[in-house]
């Protein structure tokens, strides 16, 4: 819900380090700025999470949420706020699909929580390596669940987290092949994966999620023993390396051709901060330079101008390989 830099840093761990001695503000500003640097200490983002570090007794990051979708959704009250997935009832997540309510589950364990006599919270969103186990944007997952044809379709997630965008697929009656490199990420997505198959076994349309750990910068030799079994129909990859598309365009064009064939769809959300990426071409330049590597731009948007929940300041890509 907040923006993301084009060099993000967390998912490399944050620095175990003792903050309680006389340095220990010092260090840790050190550290937070590292890993979120291009936003300023005076930030309200910045504030609430040295609060929340500090143990102060009011959580302040759904107000912070509040008051930055309401900078862009003016008409949003406070009371039809929701942060989805709060930690306190991180079993009972529920979204609202175009195909009907979604219920997911996120990785947050006890040893992720801080818990007071009233109220449980997150701890330090740098610790554990949370990233891959959360939910971070329903965006794409509502556009492919708008997205015809569909059904019996091959297939496979990159980077799929906890699988969102695998089970709002496979209930569409698609065979996905549900992936990612972190482990916690897996049990997750694995967890997703095995409770959709059993509340869809009284239904007539349904397909199936295959979850494999598969990391797509391996030789191609190695994919099938990975799970990986190319061709599918269509690649989707809900977490794009932030500002790598463009500049490493050769590179992902051979991936996806590679995983596909003539005629592939292919989704991309990029979540990357566009104000970091000056290099980057205008939009109105992107559909030649695409259609350079094989790839025909169908469709390209910013999530918040469709109303979609995203991470601001994102984009939205749908190809087709030539």
């Amino acid at each position: 819900m907040f923006d993301r830099p084009a060099v993000y840093s967390l998912k490399n761990g944050f620095p175990v380090a003792d903050y309680s001695g006389t340095m220990g503000k010092a260090i840790f500003w050190q550290h937070l700025a590292a890993s979120y640097r291009y936003l300023p200490e005076s930030s309200d983002f910045i504030q609430c999470a040295a609060s929340r570090w500090r143990n102060d007794s009011a959580d302040c990051m759904p107000e912070v949420a509040i008051r930055r979708y309401q900078a862009y959704w003016t008409n949003l009250l406070p009371e039809e706020y929701e942060v989805c997935c709060q930690p306190c009832k991180a079993d009972q997540c529920e979204l609202s699909l175009p195909s009907g309510p979604l219920r997911l589950l996120q990785g947050i364990t006890d040893d992720d929580l801080h818990c007071s006599a009233t109220h449980c919270r997150l701890r330090p969103f740098f610790v554990h390596d949370l990233e891959t186990r959360l939910l971070w944007s329903t965006a794409l997952a509502v556009y492919l669940d708008l997205q015809p044809d569909m059904q019996n379709r091959r297939i496979i997630d990159l980077g799929a987290g906890i699988g969102l965008t695998c089970l709002v697929l496979m209930r569409r009656g698609a065979d996905v092949t549900c992936t990612d490199v972190d482990d916690g990420a897996l049990v997750v997505s694995s967890t997703n994966a095995a409770a959709m198959t059993a509340a869809l076994k009284s239904t007539t349309v349904h397909g199936v999620v295959r979850v494999a750990r598969f990391n797509y910068s391996s030789s191609v030799a190695s994919w099938r023993r990975q799970g990986v079994v190319p061709p599918y129909d269509v690649v989707v990859m809900a977490a794009a390396p932030q500002g790598e598309l463009r500049k490493n365009l050769a590179v992902w064009s051979k991936l996806f051709r590679e995983l596909g064939h003539p005629g592939t769809r292919v989704f991309l959300e990029d979540q990357g901060n566009r104000k970091q990426q000056a290099s980057a071409p205008p939009d109105a330049e992107t559909p030649k330079a695409f259609a350079k590597e094989g790839l025909y731009l169908v469709d390209i948007f910013d999530p918040l101008e469709r109303g979609l929940w995203p991470l601001p300041q994102g984009r939205i890509y749908s190809f087709v390989i030539a």
